[in-house]
């Protein structure tokens, strides 16, 4: 009986998930960006771009608009915010 509510729990909680958290695909870079602190149009039009964030306790729009660029090449993750 536990185990048959756990599995149905877990069932529900992926797809509670899924249908509240957004999947990202974040794409491969041909050439790294430069680590300079500035965020270059060029260097990031491939790059995944997640934006809309939500405050954690009300869910309410975040105060401040973020955009994050995500992608990543051979050997490392790229953010940029």
């Amino acid at each position: 009986m536990v185990l048959t509510v756990a599995l149905v729990f877990v069932a529900l909680g992926k797809v509670f998930a899924q249908s509240i958290m957004p999947v990202v695909t974040v794409p491969r870079l041909e050439n790294n960006p430069k680590i300079d602190g500035a965020i270059e149009e060029s260097e990031w039009s491939n790059a995944s771009i997640l934006s809309s964030f939500k405050q954690l306790r009300t869910l309410f729009p975040a105060d401040l608009e973020t955009k994050v660029y995500l992608a990543y090449d051979d050997r490392n993750i790229y953010l940029a915010f």
